[in-house]
Protein backbone atom coordinates (compact mmCIF):
# COMPACT_ATOMS: atom_id res chain seq x y z
CA UNK A 1 0.00 0.00 0.00
CA UNK A 2 1.24 3.54 -0.50
CA UNK A 3 0.57 5.71 2.16
CA UNK A 4 1.30 9.35 1.84
CA UNK A 5 1.55 11.83 5.29
CA UNK A 6 0.82 15.63 5.21
CA UNK A 7 3.21 16.38 8.21
CA UNK A 8 5.68 14.96 9.95
CA UNK A 9 4.76 15.17 13.63
CA UNK A 10 4.65 12.38 16.89
CA UNK A 11 1.61 10.97 14.92
CA UNK A 12 3.00 10.81 11.88
CA UNK A 13 6.07 9.26 13.26
CA UNK A 14 4.41 7.16 15.58
CA UNK A 15 2.16 5.52 12.29
CA UNK A 16 5.46 5.63 9.94
CA UNK A 17 7.18 3.56 12.44
CA UNK A 18 4.53 0.82 12.43
CA UNK A 19 3.81 0.81 8.44
CA UNK A 20 7.07 1.87 6.88
CA UNK A 21 8.51 -2.10 6.52
CA UNK A 22 5.56 -3.25 5.11
CA UNK A 23 4.39 -0.14 2.73
CA UNK A 24 5.07 2.60 0.29
CA UNK A 25 5.74 5.96 2.83
CA UNK A 26 6.14 9.06 1.85
CA UNK A 27 5.90 12.33 3.70
CA UNK A 28 5.16 15.98 3.16
CA UNK A 29 6.50 18.26 5.51
CA UNK A 30 8.03 22.24 5.39
CA UNK A 31 10.18 21.82 8.20
CA UNK A 32 13.33 20.51 6.61
CA UNK A 33 15.24 19.35 9.38
CA UNK A 34 12.10 17.21 9.73
CA UNK A 35 12.34 15.79 6.54
CA UNK A 36 15.76 15.23 6.95
CA UNK A 37 15.36 13.27 10.22
CA UNK A 38 12.26 11.16 8.93
CA UNK A 39 14.24 10.02 5.89
CA UNK A 40 17.34 8.99 7.54
CA UNK A 41 15.39 7.09 10.67
CA UNK A 42 13.20 5.37 8.01
CA UNK A 43 14.55 5.52 4.89
CA UNK A 44 11.65 6.91 2.95
CA UNK A 45 11.05 9.76 0.39
CA UNK A 46 10.12 13.07 1.54
CA UNK A 47 9.31 16.64 0.29
CA UNK A 48 8.13 19.42 0.90
CA UNK A 49 4.42 19.30 -1.24
CA UNK A 50 2.97 16.13 -2.27
CA UNK A 51 3.41 15.41 -6.43
CA UNK A 52 0.11 15.27 -8.23
CA UNK A 53 1.00 12.03 -9.55
CA UNK A 54 2.28 10.52 -6.40
CA UNK A 55 -0.40 7.32 -7.35
CA UNK A 56 -1.61 7.26 -3.96
CA UNK A 57 -4.10 4.58 -1.85
CA UNK A 58 -4.54 6.22 1.69
CA UNK A 59 -3.36 10.22 2.63
CA UNK A 60 -3.02 10.79 6.34
CA UNK A 61 -3.65 14.19 7.25
CA UNK A 62 -1.72 15.30 10.41
CA UNK A 63 -1.23 18.88 10.73
CA UNK A 64 -2.03 20.93 13.69
CA UNK A 65 -5.73 22.57 13.26
CA UNK A 66 -4.62 25.99 12.27
CA UNK A 67 -2.55 24.51 9.46
CA UNK A 68 -5.70 21.92 8.10
CA UNK A 69 -7.46 24.56 5.47
CA UNK A 70 -3.85 25.11 3.61
CA UNK A 71 -3.14 21.70 3.95
CA UNK A 72 -6.13 20.25 2.00
CA UNK A 73 -5.12 22.70 -0.81
CA UNK A 74 -4.08 20.66 -4.10
CA UNK A 75 -4.28 17.09 -2.63
CA UNK A 76 -2.94 14.65 -5.08
CA UNK A 77 -6.11 11.49 -5.83
CA UNK A 78 -5.97 8.95 -2.71
CA UNK A 79 -8.06 6.17 -2.03
CA UNK A 80 -9.29 7.55 0.41
CA UNK A 81 -8.36 10.76 2.88
CA UNK A 82 -7.93 10.13 6.68
CA UNK A 83 -7.65 13.11 9.20
CA UNK A 84 -6.05 13.03 12.47
CA UNK A 85 -6.68 16.95 12.81
CA UNK A 86 -8.66 17.36 16.30
CA UNK A 87 -11.89 19.16 15.67
CA UNK A 88 -11.95 18.82 12.01
CA UNK A 89 -15.48 17.19 10.68
CA UNK A 90 -15.96 15.00 8.23
CA UNK A 91 -18.28 17.68 6.44
CA UNK A 92 -15.94 20.70 6.75
CA UNK A 93 -13.11 18.27 5.24
CA UNK A 94 -14.68 16.84 1.95
CA UNK A 95 -15.54 20.78 1.12
CA UNK A 96 -11.95 21.39 1.75
CA UNK A 97 -10.71 18.58 -0.16
CA UNK A 98 -13.09 19.05 -2.43
CA UNK A 99 -14.13 15.11 -1.77
CA UNK A 100 -17.10 13.16 -1.35
CA UNK A 101 -17.88 12.12 1.93
CA UNK A 102 -17.36 8.34 0.70
CA UNK A 103 -13.55 9.40 0.78
CA UNK A 104 -13.15 10.51 4.20
CA UNK A 105 -12.29 9.15 7.41
CA UNK A 106 -11.78 11.17 10.84
CA UNK A 107 -9.77 9.59 13.08
CA UNK A 108 -8.77 10.45 17.03
CA UNK A 109 -5.62 8.53 17.86
CA UNK A 110 -3.33 9.29 21.04
CA UNK A 111 0.25 9.86 21.81
CA UNK A 112 0.67 6.54 23.18
CA UNK A 113 0.65 5.13 19.44
CA UNK A 114 4.62 6.36 19.69
CA UNK A 115 4.91 3.01 21.76
CA UNK A 116 2.44 0.81 19.93
CA UNK A 117 -0.13 1.30 22.81
CA UNK A 118 -2.48 3.57 21.57
CA UNK A 119 -5.82 3.74 21.60
CA UNK A 120 -7.40 4.88 18.12
CA UNK A 121 -11.98 5.32 17.06
CA UNK A 122 -12.58 6.39 13.84
CA UNK A 123 -15.53 7.46 11.90
CA UNK A 124 -16.77 6.99 8.62
CA UNK A 125 -19.37 7.96 6.75
CA UNK A 126 -21.98 4.83 5.56
CA UNK A 127 -20.94 5.33 2.11
CA UNK A 128 -17.42 4.99 2.31
CA UNK A 129 -15.86 1.83 0.33
CA UNK A 130 -15.09 -1.00 2.53
CA UNK A 131 -11.42 -1.08 1.30
CA UNK A 132 -11.29 2.36 2.80
CA UNK A 133 -12.51 0.87 6.24
CA UNK A 134 -10.36 -1.74 5.94
CA UNK A 135 -7.10 0.28 5.02
CA UNK A 136 -8.03 2.42 8.10
CA UNK A 137 -8.16 -0.39 10.48
CA UNK A 138 -4.96 -2.36 9.30
CA UNK A 139 -3.16 1.19 9.31
CA UNK A 140 -4.19 2.27 12.90
CA UNK A 141 -4.09 -1.41 14.35
CA UNK A 142 -0.16 -1.30 13.83
CA UNK A 143 -0.12 1.30 16.82
CA UNK A 144 -2.37 -0.40 19.08
CA UNK A 145 -6.09 -0.88 19.61
CA UNK A 146 -8.32 0.42 17.24
CA UNK A 147 -12.52 0.83 17.53
CA UNK A 148 -15.20 2.38 15.28
CA UNK A 149 -17.77 4.73 16.51
CA UNK A 150 -21.29 4.59 14.81
CA UNK A 151 -21.54 8.80 15.21
CA UNK A 152 -19.06 11.13 14.35
CA UNK A 153 -20.13 13.26 17.35
CA UNK A 154 -18.95 11.08 19.72
CA UNK A 155 -15.08 11.66 18.25
CA UNK A 156 -15.96 14.53 20.56
CA UNK A 157 -16.21 12.27 23.62
CA UNK A 158 -13.66 10.02 22.74
CA UNK A 159 -11.35 13.26 22.62
CA UNK A 160 -12.29 13.89 26.14
CA UNK A 161 -11.68 9.87 27.53
CA UNK A 162 -8.68 8.75 25.50
CA UNK A 163 -7.54 11.49 23.12
CA UNK A 164 -6.53 13.70 26.28
CA UNK A 165 -6.63 11.03 28.91
CA UNK A 166 -3.15 10.17 28.48
CA UNK A 167 -2.51 13.54 30.09
CA UNK A 168 -4.62 13.46 32.74
CA UNK A 169 -2.75 10.05 33.95
CA UNK A 170 0.75 11.60 33.57
CA UNK A 171 -0.66 14.76 35.34
CA UNK A 172 -1.63 12.21 38.48
CA UNK A 173 1.49 10.24 38.05
CA UNK A 174 3.48 13.57 38.99
CA UNK A 175 1.57 14.16 41.58
CA UNK A 176 2.35 10.52 43.04
CA UNK A 177 5.97 10.54 42.32
CA UNK A 178 6.15 13.91 43.71
CA UNK A 179 5.03 12.54 47.34
CA UNK A 180 6.77 9.92 47.14
CA UNK A 181 10.03 11.53 46.83
CA UNK A 182 8.95 13.84 49.80
CA UNK A 183 8.38 10.46 51.76
CA UNK A 184 12.05 9.81 51.13
CA UNK A 185 12.20 7.56 47.91
CA UNK A 186 14.31 8.51 45.18
CA UNK A 187 13.24 9.54 41.55
CA UNK A 188 14.00 6.12 40.64
CA UNK A 189 12.33 4.40 43.08
CA UNK A 190 9.00 6.90 43.29
CA UNK A 191 8.93 6.32 39.50
CA UNK A 192 8.89 2.66 39.71
CA UNK A 193 6.68 2.33 42.48
CA UNK A 194 3.82 4.49 40.76
CA UNK A 195 4.25 3.04 37.51
CA UNK A 196 3.90 -0.71 38.67
CA UNK A 197 1.18 0.33 40.82
CA UNK A 198 -0.70 1.73 37.98
CA UNK A 199 0.08 -1.36 35.55
CA UNK A 200 -0.95 -3.46 38.50
CA UNK A 201 -4.50 -1.76 39.16
CA UNK A 202 -5.31 -1.59 34.98
CA UNK A 203 -4.53 -5.43 35.53
CA UNK A 204 -6.80 -5.92 38.26
CA UNK A 205 -9.32 -3.96 36.20
CA UNK A 206 -8.98 -6.52 32.98
CA UNK A 207 -8.61 -9.22 34.79
CA UNK A 208 -11.32 -8.95 36.82
CA UNK A 209 -14.18 -8.04 34.99
CA UNK A 210 -17.05 -9.95 37.30
CA UNK A 211 -15.98 -7.10 39.71
CA UNK A 212 -17.22 -3.47 39.42
CA UNK A 213 -14.02 -0.53 39.33
CA UNK A 214 -15.86 0.55 43.12
CA UNK A 215 -15.29 -3.04 44.13
CA UNK A 216 -12.04 -2.79 43.94
CA UNK A 217 -11.20 0.08 45.52
CA UNK A 218 -13.23 -0.39 48.18
CA UNK A 219 -11.36 -3.95 48.91
CA UNK A 220 -8.17 -2.27 49.63
CA UNK A 221 -9.61 0.75 50.97
CA UNK A 222 -10.64 -1.25 54.93
CA UNK A 223 -12.42 0.70 57.15
CA UNK A 224 -10.25 2.52 59.83
CA UNK A 225 -6.89 1.84 57.44
CA UNK A 226 -4.77 4.12 55.75
CA UNK A 227 -6.37 3.70 51.96
CA UNK A 228 -9.56 4.87 53.79
CA UNK A 229 -7.99 7.62 55.42
CA UNK A 230 -6.10 8.69 51.93
CA UNK A 231 -9.91 8.35 49.83
CA UNK A 232 -11.19 10.17 52.54
CA UNK A 233 -9.31 13.37 51.75
CA UNK A 234 -10.00 12.57 47.46
CA UNK A 235 -13.59 12.58 48.65
CA UNK A 236 -13.68 15.84 50.78
CA UNK A 237 -11.57 17.67 47.96
CA UNK A 238 -14.08 16.28 45.60
CA UNK A 239 -11.64 14.17 43.36
CA UNK A 240 -13.94 12.35 41.03
CA UNK A 241 -16.27 15.32 40.54
CA UNK A 242 -13.19 17.06 39.32
CA UNK A 243 -11.93 14.98 36.73
CA UNK A 244 -15.77 14.38 35.16
CA UNK A 245 -15.64 18.19 34.95
CA UNK A 246 -12.27 18.46 33.27
CA UNK A 247 -13.33 16.25 30.87
CA UNK A 248 -16.46 17.72 29.85
CA UNK A 249 -14.46 21.05 29.66
CA UNK A 250 -12.66 18.97 27.36
CA UNK A 251 -15.34 18.02 25.50
CA UNK A 252 -16.66 21.26 25.20
CA UNK A 253 -13.53 22.28 23.36
CA UNK A 254 -12.81 19.91 21.14
CA UNK A 255 -16.90 20.73 20.09
CA UNK A 256 -15.80 24.31 19.76
CA UNK A 257 -13.39 23.58 17.77
CA UNK A 258 -15.04 21.83 15.35
CA UNK A 259 -17.71 24.98 14.80
CA UNK A 260 -14.58 27.23 14.33
CA UNK A 261 -12.68 25.19 12.05
CA UNK A 262 -16.32 25.31 9.99
CA UNK A 263 -16.28 29.18 10.04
Amino acid sequence: MKIAFIGGGHMAHALIAGLYQSNEIIVAEHNAERRQKLAEEFKIETCAVLPADAGLDVLVLAVRPPQAQEACAGLPPAGCIMSVIAGLRCQQLAQWTERSLAEIIRIMPNTPAQVQQGMTFAYADHTAAEVARNNTAYIFKTVGQFAWVREESLLDSVTAVSGSGPAYIYYIIEAMQQAAQRFGLAPAEAQQAVLQTLRGACAMVEENPQQSVTELWQAVAVPGGTTARALAVMQEAQMQQTIIEAMVACRQRAQAMGEELAK
